[in-house]
């Protein structure tokens, strides 16, 4: 049953205190900051502060078949 449980859990890259560290999605904390790679699930609603032709697959959540680019510049 644990081994099960444990599929359903994403983990998450953040940087807390200068350092990286590796957390289940679910304890990412306002003030984290998230560390996003190819093909990496993103588990929370983010501001983006640096990247390089950042594109997001948004099928799951807006049926858009399309990835969606994405940019550091202000809302």
């Amino acid at each position: 049953m644990t081994a099960l449980q444990q599929l359903g859990v994403v983990k998450t890259k953040v940087r807390r205190n200068s350092s990286i560290h590796e957390v289940d999605a679910q304890n990412i904390v306002p003030g984290d900051i998230v560390l996003v790679e190819e093909g990496d699930i993103i588990t929370a609603d983010m501001r983006i502060l640096k990247s390089s032709k950042l594109q997001v697959n948004e099928s799951t959540m807006t049926g858009e078949s399309l990835p969606v680019n994405k940019n550091p510049e202000p809302l």
